[in-house]
């Protein structure tokens, strides 16, 4: 196995806990750097507000302005202690926190340096938050090293927006499924990423509640969901690599020439 990433889920807009994160940040990097880990992953804390409106951005607050810069300020910090370890630290916008609709993450990736700081897409965060993790891989490719794949259950997360269920009611509720059997385009995504040349680490989550008495299921479900997911992800990237090839081979229609 290799070390691929470490990370931080901190409230980064609190600035009293700003020198406690940066102390996390060195001793993080210390052990990354060690092993030969390429990315350091910042992702911003769920705070109740959002977490109440989590994958509803019209009833969602947004940060006021002042804390927002406070918050950018502290990444940028972050960044930089990251980028002094020769790792690339990369933003996790996350459903229930201060970064996770569209108009914030685009607002954050104008406001953070290109040169400090890259883009963790995770596709089940960018869709419970109601964006095309398609379209945005498309729009931020070269700025996107490292992804998260992750899947969203379309009946559950409908549910949670009619009933105006909390981000935790949608782990406890299985809105996060196993790959491909969700509402991710898979097909798409790969072959958006074949097109654009990925050749970065990709990572499979599995969230679910482990708040539960059952232990063994505990150890045992998100081991076996992953191997799911695995399985689904190299039969999908299979296709499409044979779909892309074949359109490669496809003879070309010779035009011709008139006098």
């Amino acid at each position: 196995l290799d070390l691929v990433a470490g990370n931080i889920f901190e409230k980064l807009h609190e600035l009293d806990q700003l020198d406690a994160i940066m102390e996390k940040t060195r001793v993080s990097c210390k052990t990354l750097k060690r092993f030969g880990a390429e990315f350091f992953v910042v992702v911003p804390h769920t705070v109740p507000e959002r977490e109440a409106t989590a994958g509803r951005s019209q009833d969602a607050p947004r940060l006021p302005d002042d804390q927002w810069a406070q918050m950018m300020n502290a990444i940028k910090q972050v960044a930089e202690v990251v980028k002094s370890f020769g790792i690339v630290c990369l933003l996790h916008p996350h459903a229930g926190s201060w970064i996770e609709y569209e108009d914030e993450v685009e607002r954050a990736l104008t406001d953070l340096p290109v040169d400090l700081v890259s883009l963790c897409l995770d596709t089940g965060h960018f869709t419970y938050a109601g964006m095309d993790p398609v379209a945005k891989f498309l729009k931020h490719a070269p700025r996107i090293p490292y992804l998260e794949l992750k899947d969203i259950d379309g009946t559950v997360l409908q549910r949670l927006q009619q009933t105006k269920g909390s981000f935790w009611d949608g782990v406890t509720g299985g809105v996060f499924c196993i790959l491909g059997t969700g509402v991710v385009d898979y097909s798409a995504l790969l072959s958006a990423m074949k097109a654009n040349g990925f050749s970065g680490y990709c990572t499979i989550e599995q969230d679910f509640d482990n708040k539960i008495d059952d232990d063994d299921r505990k150890l045992r479900f998100p081991a076996e969901c992953s191997k799911q997911s695995v399985a689904f992800l190299r039969a999908m990237a299979a296709q499409v690599d044979e779909s892309m090839s074949s359109k490669c081979n496809q003879p070309q229609k010779k035009r011709q020439l008139e006098d």
